[in-house]
C-alpha cells in the first residue's frame, strides 16, 4: 500500500501541472465514502475506469 500512494501522489503532481490554477480540500473519509469506493475500484482494474464512470453516472 504504501508504494501505491507514492504513485498516486506522483500522479496528482504531474497531472496538477496542468493547471494555471489548483487547490484541494481535506473531506474526511466518512464524507467520501462513495468516491473512496469508486477509487479503490479503479485502482483495483485500471482497464474499467471509463465503463465504472459512465455506469456510475447512470449512462449505462
Amino acid at each position: 500500500m504504501e508504494k501505491e500512494i507514492f504513485g498516486v501522489v506522483a500522479d496528482i503532481k504531474n497531472l496538477s501541472a496542468l493547471f494555471e490554477s489548483i487547490s484541494f480540500t481535506y473531506i474526511s473519509r466518512s464524507e467520501n465514502v462513495e468516491a473512496d469506493r469508486l477509487a479503490k475500484t479503479v485502482l483495483r482494474n485500471p482497464s474499467s475506469s471509463f465503463t465504472l464512470m459512465l455506469s456510475e453516472l447512470g449512462h449505462l
